[in-house]
């Protein structure tokens, strides 16, 4: 399928190596957002053209392109790319690396990001348009919500549910059976052993 990476940053870059080791995609371009340094990336990632801003959206599926992933670390303006190319008729399509272990019991919804490294055991459920980054462990029953972002090398407990939107730092541990709400924002290295509520947008 033809397809775009939305955002034009690191993560996009990250989301680039994982999909040209998909044989079943073929790369349009990257389509930068606002924010972003994204002039920089032009012909800087094996000759994959920078295609426009966002509001080239519209005109992608009159040039054949069928899917997109979004490559944006910021919760909030990923999900917001995330709807506006939903909207738009583009299919999410999931980055997920080979080099991850995923239990065959695993359920990843659309749009999720998938890095290498990362171990998902049985029976974990990952949302759509969740980024976890490299080496990420998340052990048995865990339940991660929409848009959400885990940084590299988390650790989440077993029968953790994660509310939608929640951003967990890099190294942060939770141990199992924690509850975190919606919108949560856990510091890079925190331990959390406790329920966390839902937070605010």
């Amino acid at each position: 399928m033809k397809t775009v990476i939305i955002g034009a940053g690191t993560t996009a870059i990250a989301v680039a190596d994982i999909l040209t080791q998909d044989r079943n995609i073929t790369f349009a371009g990257f389509v930068g957002t606002e924010g972003e340094e994204s002039i920089q990336l032009e012909g800087a990632y094996k000759d994959l053209p920078l295609l426009a801003g966002h509001d080239y959206l519209d005109r992608l599926i009159e040039d054949g392109v069928g899917g997109f992933v979004v490559g944006v670390g910021d919760n909030r303006l990923r999900e917001k790319r995330f709807y506006e190319a939903s909207s738009a008729g583009l299919a999410a399509i999931s980055a997920i690396s080979p080099s991850a272990v995923i239990e065959p019991s695993v359920r990843i919804g659309s749009g999720a990001i998938i890095s290498p490294g990362v171990v998902l055991c049985h029976g974990v459920e990952v949302g759509e348009n969740t980024c976890l980054d490299p080496g990420v462990i998340i052990e048995g029953y865990t339940v991660v919500g929409e848009n959400c972002y885990i940084g590299a090398g988390a650790i989440i407990g077993g029968k953790v549910k994660i509310g939608r939107g929640s951003f967990l730092g890099i190294r942060c541990t939770v141990t199992s059976f924690i509850q975190i709400g919606k919108n949560v924002s856990i510091p890079a290295g925190v331990i959390v052993q406790e329920d966390i509520t839902d937070q605010l947008r």
